[in-house]
């Protein structure tokens, strides 16, 4: 599935192939060959790789939803909507409790204002309690 030539001459000339039970579009498994009688000089199987190396070639696979058929390619899709949404929601939340924080009014140890009518105010006038004694 595809060949790289030697990059100076007497240098291997190396084959990437798709063996059966390989995920990869265009397989990891790679073969070594001399340029000049076709010689193998070796080979890596893809599929007898450590646990981490084939997790790392299912990895674009995965990605490009190549595996799976058309459940996979719906869920990928799925997937990339609701992050998306997500993060639209959340900025919109953000924004939001920002609005919110500047209309509310402060709270905190600080008593809220008064409104009942107290000798020397107008009725209604919003004002703070006197202060307690010690």
């Amino acid at each position: 599935y595809g060949f790289t030539p030697p990059g100076k001459p007497g240098a291997p000339l190396t084959v990437r192939v798709r063996l059966p039970g390989e995920w990869h579009p265009n397989g990891r498994s790679v073969v070594w060959l001399e340029p000049t009688t076709g010689a193998v000089l070796g080979t890596v199987d893809a599929n007898a790789l450590s646990r981490g190396e084939r997790l790392y070639n299912a990895a674009y696979p995965i990605h490009a939803a190549k595996v799976g058929g058309l459940a996979v390619a719906l869920l990928t899709a799925l997937a990339g909507l609701a992050l998306c949404w997500l993060s639209v929601a959340g900025i919109g939340a953000w924004i939001k409790g920002r609005r919110m924080r500047g209309a509310a009014p402060a709270t905190g140890p600080h008593p809220a204002p008064v409104t009942s009518a107290r000798p020397g105010l107008p009725s209604g006038r919003a004002h703070s309690p006197p202060p307690r004694a010690p």
